[in-house]
């Protein structure tokens, strides 16, 4: 456990008469023991909070999020990490899936890279967690169960986009976007002022005067064929960032069972074409229930595409987005790449594709992380709103996968480093001027003097 104090003292202490019960000793040996320690752990639900009535303030009580030893190196995802708000963020929206009733999580713990997952019976909300037959029960106990996945995705791999069904968003002069709900009537146009091909692009105008507004725009999509690889591919333009704006991305069943996920939720949208791939798989139930908790391909009907305000921030907000490009692919998953650790937060991968492709490096999302290829350096994107990913041309080549440090750290770094040698510099001359003073028979050497008033 990560016990948060209000004082490291306080921690100290809560540590020093912290006991563990039998159960969770023992899970904790049997996983220290099993094979070499390199795995991830997660412990469902993800957050909890102890109030303490006699102290009169509470504890946040974060569980193993998951921890991934790896050659005991220091891993950028989650509880003490610099990419926290990135992963937290997701985490959260997982929590509330379990919350609100039975929830799938073997989709989403085998893309974070998780081998074993704990469960603790005497938390009411384990019972909310469903794992396929990929998960393995290999310890039981009163208390505590731990599963095995067999099906989780390695640290890094790849995928490309094939088989692409366009969904168009126009037909002639007619839009096929409608409005689904929301706070305020769509305003749709077309318009040449933002478009990747020689079609124009969909307007779509916005007027958020309070912090829960929001708009879902509704396409059709019965006559497209969806399979479990699938994801969906968007790609709209912004003018400028908005970063207190979020957009949603969902799908429906016939029986109005609805599926969504919310992008950008960290920092909204951003200037530019911004783009996005999401597995249909990772899709979380919401606001309604389904018998059985999973999307059903063959019963989606409707897609939607959810724009709102996200904060408590009364300022408001017009924009307009342009959304040029709706469709469903394919996505073709390598998990044999070759890749070789250099050293802690660096990777040499080797790339063997015909095809463009995107790499994913199983970590919580941070922008120090980079691919170098041959000099030139590609940033990291986020990708299934926690991850890193890599847009990579065809070819066979290898590529550099390093955590960075910012300007701003390396500049902290040399201010630093130039204040110690200074200070020592200083140190060294008052210490020289103070033995050189006390120097018998030197003619500035002070001696002993007498004041009379």
């Amino acid at each position: 456990l990560i016990v948060v104090g209000n004082t490291w003292q306080e921690t100290r202490t809560a540590f020093s008469n912290f006991t563990l019960p039998a159960d969770q000793e023992n899970a904790l040996a049997w996983l220290r023991d099993t094979e070499d320690g390199d795995y991830r752990i997660a412990d469902p639900p993800f957050d909890a909070y102890a109030y303490d009535a006699k102290a009169g303030y509470g504890y946040i009580i974060r569980p193993t999020l998951w921890t991934y030893l790896h050659g005991k190196e220091n891993v950028f995802g989650a509880g003490t990490s610099l990419a926290i708000k990135y992963t937290a963020i997701q985490l959260e929206s997982l929590n509330t899936d379990l919350q609100e009733g039975p929830f799938d999580m073997s989709e989403w713990l085998s893309i974070f890279n998780v081998k074993y997952v704990l469960l603790d019976k005497t938390n009411p909300l384990s019972s909310n967690v469903i794992l396929d037959e990929n998960f393995e029960l290999v310890w039981p106990s009163q208390t505590i169960d731990i599963y095995e996945n067999h099906a989780l995705k390695p640290r890094i791999f790849s995928f490309s986009n094939t088989n692409e069904r366009v969904i168009y968003l126009y037909d002639g002069n007619t839009i096929n976007l409608s409005y689904a709900e929301g706070t305020q009537e769509p305003v749709l146009s077309l318009s040449n002022e933002y478009h990747l091909s020689d079609e124009p692009a969909v307007k779509s105008s916005y007027h958020f005067t309070t912090p829960r507004d929001y708009l879902c725009l509704e396409v059709n999509v019965e006559q497209v064929s969806f399979g479990q690889d699938d994801a969906i591919h968007l790609t709209f333009y912004s003018q400028y960032d908005l970063p207190d704006v979020h957009v949603s991305l969902g799908l429906y069943e016939q029986d109005d069972s609805r599926y969504d996920v919310v992008l950008n939720s960290v920092d909204g949208i951003k200037a530019g074409w911004n783009e996005v791939s999401f597995p249909l798989s990772l899709l979380n139930l919401r606001y309604s229930v389904d018998e059985n908790a999973q999307l059903d391909s063959d019963q989606i009907d409707r897609l939607y595409i959810g724009i709102g305000k996200q904060g408590d921030s009364n300022q408001p907000r017009q924009f307009e987005l342009y959304f040029d490009k709706l469709s469903v692919v394919t996505q073709e998953i390598n998990t044999n790449l070759e890749y070789t650790k250099i050293r802690p937060g660096e990777y040499v991968v080797h790339i063997n594709s015909d095809s463009p492709s995107y790499l994913v490096l199983s970590e919580s999302y941070h922008p120090n992380w980079v691919a170098r290829l041959e000099g030139e350096q590609i940033p990291s994107e986020m990708i299934y709103g926690c991850l890193n990913s890599f847009y990579l041309e065809p070819g066979e080549y290898d590529v550099t996968l390093e955590f960075v440090a910012s300007p701003l750290r390396k500049a902290g770094g040399l201010i630093s480093g130039i204040t110690f040698l200074v200070i020592c510099c200083i140190a060294v001359f008052l210490l020289i001027r103070a033995r050189w003073g006390k120097t018998p028979g030197h003619p500035h050497a002070p001696g002993p003097r007498n004041y009379d008033r």
